[in-house]
């Protein structure tokens, strides 16, 4: 009898030492919570990271356009701002009160440009000049579609000769990166304003 009892007190015991299947069930509820969340985190960090890179990218990329253009017009001649009738692109003129293209001769002495495209919100590189028709066959956009240009303007002053003052152009750029996901908002905006002389003496006889 007394073997008998520590028998059923054995098996008593092995039976309540084990996991509750309700126990079991809120391990694994909070096992997948706690794994759901992680999972979400490592998403969110991994999606800011890619956003960031893509916006490191498109300013990259208007920082080279900026300045590939302020290189070009510094080696640059005959700078020609706000076209008007009866003035050839060929020859130099002042614009004091801005305008949105300007024109010269390049250091291959060729004649070029840049301007901005109010539709596509882009800079526009100009090449390919046609003497005849006073215009440009080539208008290429410099800036990624990432790069939104709401204002560029040109300022030319000192292209007289006579006046021995060096010929120089302030440009102003106002504009924003975006994101290339088109749900995601993210905008970087930029206002500048540089300065460029040209670096040929243009001074009178």
């Amino acid at each position: 009898m007394l073997v008998s009892n520590n028998t059923k007190r054995n098996r008593t015991l092995k039976l309540s030492s084990g996991f509750t299947v309700a126990e079991m069930i809120v391990s694994i509820g909070l096992f997948t919570i706690v794994a759901t969340i992680a999972t979400m985190s490592l998403l969110s960090v991994v999606t800011v990271n890619k956003k960031a890179q893509t916006m490191k990218a498109a300013i990259n990329n208007f920082n080279f356009a900026a300045e590939s253009m302020a290189r070009n017009l510094r080696m640059g001649v005959n700078y020609h701002c706000d076209h008007e009738m009866g003035i050839p692109l060929t020859s130099a003129k002042d614009c004091p009160s801005g305008g949105p293209f300007v024109t010269f001769l390049d250091s291959n002495g060729q004649m070029s440009g840049y301007q901005w495209d109010s539709t596509l919100m882009t800079i526009n590189k100009l090449g390919a000049y046609n003497a005849v028709s006073d215009s440009f066959a080539s208008i290429i956009p410099i800036t990624a579609s990432e790069i939104v240009i709401h204002k560029l303007q040109f300022f030319v002053d000192g292209t007289n000769p006579v006046n021995e003052k060096q010929p120089r152009i302030l440009i102003l750029i106002n504009g924003y990166a975006k994101a290339k996901d088109a749900v995601d908002q993210t905008k970087s905006t930029f206002n500048i304003e540089t300065m460029v002389s040209q670096r040929l003496a243009n001074f009178g006889p």
